[in-house]
């Protein structure tokens, strides 16, 4: 079985007794494996005004979503927002920016950065 914290785990002899997990995990469905595969994505954003306008794509350049959002909205929930929106599981989302990094491993690594100190980072890393 897999767990919400990425960990598959057997059911241990248990033949039909599926055990409770631990507190703050719980099992995820994979019932339907066609619908979660990774869904890929490229990342752009362009600051109009007091606003960023965040622009998915897929690799074929096909625009997928477009935001409107603010610069101090954190990137952690703008990626869950994208996956509620386009009904993907958020571990099936893999959304890449600019510089190559994937949005999720910066929202690891900086749970509190937010729209404009990612692209901002970015933008740095392409410079150099």
């Amino acid at each position: 079985m897999l767990r919400s914290d990425g960990i598959a785990v057997t059911c241990e002899g248990h033949e039909f007794e599926i055990l409770t997990p631990k507190a703050g995990t719980c099992y995820v469905s994979d019932v339907r494996p066609d619908k979660c595969r990774d869904r890929v994505l490229q990342l752009d954003c362009v600051r109009q005004d007091d606003a960023m306008v965040l622009t998915c794509s897929g690799f074929n350049g096909e625009e997928v979503i477009c935001l409107n959002l603010s610069p101090s909205d954190l990137a952690w929930n703008i990626h869950k927002r994208i996956a509620r929106e386009l009904t993907v599981p958020l571990q099936s989302l893999r959304l890449v920016l600019p510089d190559g990094q994937l949005l999720s491993s910066v929202c690891r690594a900086k749970p509190r950065a937010s729209l404009a100190d990612v692209f901002e980072t970015c933008k740095r890393r392409r410079l150099t």
